[in-house]
């Protein structure tokens, strides 16, 4: 399995704290693209594919299937998400790579929302608890974050749900200097690595001229961290 030692923590994760034995399978990580653009959304979507796969923490087959499923995604440039991020990529010259704050499989945010929150809240507000499952996520995913595990030279976080919950947890680690340089910076295992907050890529959320200034930052950060 590829990168076992978390992909095994997911499966422990589901396995206590899933409550629906008919569970969708979560995202198992392909083994990461390190020194490029590490890319942080929300949580994976429920392709079709993958909708009859259920979580079965036995089944070594179809989790492999899941990781090989998963790398084929990232890699095609017509994908309706990753396809703006490869194409981000390539004006940048650097490699992307993908990390989900969640790993549960939905489409509706509503319906995902209702599996990590204790209660249902409407859009983000400061009192939304996130229950046991939710937590266990996000700890994984700061995790790897902290140990560098991905060792990105640049982060984006494409969403604003994200973002505020990841300031949250990281603000102690984020360095507030956009008024200066044009981005903020995060301190991962003593390395200062530019993070950029934006729109969401895909669905015409960013328009092409957003798009093109977000490169034109990206490349400047690139540029001033090889300086440092």
């Amino acid at each position: 399995m590829k990168n076992e030692k978390i992909n095994k923590e997911i499966i422990n994760i589901w396995k206590e704290y899933s409550k629906d034995k008919e569970e969708n399978m979560p995202l198992f990580y392909p083994d990461f693209n390190k020194n490029g653009i590490l890319c942080i959304g929300c949580n994976p979507s429920l392709r079709k594919d993958f909708i009859s796969m259920k979580f079965d923490e036995k089944d070594k087959n179809k989790i492999n299937k899941l990781i090989n499923e998963e790398k084929l995604c990232r890699l095609n440039r017509k994908d309706k998400y990753f396809g703006k991020f490869i194409e981000l990529s390539e004006k940048i010259n650097i490699k992307p790579d993908y990390l989900d704050l969640f790993l549960y499989r939905q489409l509706k945010q509503n319906e995902f929302k209702n599996k990590i929150f204790e209660e249902k809240k409407k859009g983000i507000k400061k009192n939304s608890i996130l229950n046991k499952f939710g937590e266990k996520q996000i700890d994984l995913f700061i995790n790897i974050l902290e140990e560098d595990l991905a060792k990105p030279k640049i982060i984006l976080v494409a969403n604003a749900f994200v973002r505020y919950l990841l300031y949250e947890r990281l603000k102690d680690k984020i360095i507030k200097s956009f008024e200066e340089k044009g981005y903020d910076v995060i301190n991962l295992n003593n390395r200062n690595i530019p993070i950029f907050f934006s729109s969401m890529l895909s669905g015409g959320h960013l328009d092409n001229d957003s798009f093109d200034r977000l490169c034109w930052l990206i490349k400047k950060a690139l540029k001033e961290t090889k300086k440092d």
